[in-house]
C-alpha cells in the first residue's frame, strides 16, 4: 500500500513539473490569427519603431550592443519601410508613425508612444521563442492594458488596430572560431498588429538576419576585413515578405 501511495506522489510531482514547463511555453506562430480570417481594419494607427522593452526577455531576442545612433537609424529605416509597404493599398487605411505621433502630441499624449514605460510592470518569458508569445502570455489579458488600448484608440481617431514595430536585437561582435576571425552583425525585428477592442493579436511577425565577414588571422589588418554595412542588413530584413498574410494587403 505504501509503495502504491509513493508511486502516486511521484507521478503527481512529475505531472506538476510538466505542467509548470508547459505553462511557460507559449509559442504564438507568426502570421494571421485564424480568428481574423477575412478581417480588414477600419483604421490602423502605426506606432513609431522602438526598441523592445528590456524587461520582456524571451529566447532569441538578440542583444543591444551598438550605440543609440545605429538603433535610431534602424528604426527610421523601419518606419520608412512601413510607409512604402502600405502605398497603393486600397484596403489599408490609417495613420503613419509620424501622423500618430502628431495626433497624440496635439493632445500632449505623445509619451504614451513609449511602450517601455507602458509595459514596464510586465515580465518576460524565458521559454517563449518570440515577442508575440510574451505578449499573449503576460500582457494581453491584463485588464489595465485593455483600458489603455481603449483610451489610446479614442485619442487616435478611434483606431481599431495598432501596428507596433520593434527592434528586439541589434548587435555586432568580433571573435575567433577555430582559427578564423569573424566580424558579425545581427538584426532582429518584430511586428504586432493589435485589436484595440479586445487586445488580441490579429497578425504578427518576427524575423532575424545576420551577416558575417571571415578571414584568417594573418589577414586581420586587411582593410577589406570589416563589418558588413548596416544598410545591407536593413535591406535583407525589411522586405515585403515581412508583411506576408497581413490582413487587407494585396500583392500585385
Amino acid at each position: 500500500m505504501k509503495t502504491k501511495i509513493k508511486k502516486i506522489y511521484i507521478l503527481t510531482f512529475v505531472l506538476l513539473i510538466l505542467y509548470g514547463i508547459q505553462a511557460c511555453v507559449t509559442n504564438v506562430k507568426s502570421g494571421l490569427n485564424p480568428e481574423y480570417e477575412g478581417y480588414i481594419s477600419t483604421r490602423i494607427a502605426t506606432f513609431p519603431c522602438q526598441i523592445w522593452p528590456k524587461n520582456l526577455e524571451f529566447i532569441g531576442r538578440g542583444k543591444l550592443t551598438v550605440g543609440e545612433d545605429i538603433q535610431r537609424q534602424a528604426c527610421e529605416y523601419f518606419d520608412d519601410f512601413i510607409v512604402d509597404v502600405f502605398k497603393n493599398q486600397p484596403f489599408i487605411k490609417g495613420l503613419s508613425a509620424k501622423m500618430t505621433y502628431k495626433v497624440l502630441k496635439q493632445s500632449s499624449l505623445e509619451s504614451k508612444l513609449n511602450l517601455s514605460n507602458v509595459w514596464k510592470k510586465y515580465e518576460g518569458c524565458s521559454s517563449c521563442s518570440n515577442p508575440q508569445s510574451v505578449y499573449v502570455r503576460n500582457i494581453m489579458k491584463d485588464p489595465s492594458w485593455s483600458v489603455w488600448l481603449a483610451n489610446i484608440s479614442t485619442s487616435i481617431r478611434n483606431a481599431d488596430t495598432l501596428l507596433l514595430p520593434f527592434i528586439t536585437g541589434i548587435e555586432e561582435s568580433s571573435y575567433k572560431e577555430q582559427g578564423i576571425l569573424i566580424k558579425r552583425r545581427i538584426l532582429t525585428v518584430a511586428l504586432l498588429l493589435i485589436d484595440t477592442d479586445n487586445a488580441k493579436i490579429i497578425w504578427s511577425n518576427f524575423k532575424k538576419t545576420d551577416a558575417a565577414k571571415k578571414t584568417f588571422d594573418t589577414y586581420k589588418n586587411d582593410p577589406e576585413f570589416k563589418y558588413t554595412d548596416w544598410k545591407i542588413l536593413f535591406e535583407r530584413v525589411f522586405t515585403f515578405q515581412l508583411f506576408i498574410d497581413f490582413p487587407g494587403r494585396q500583392i500585385f
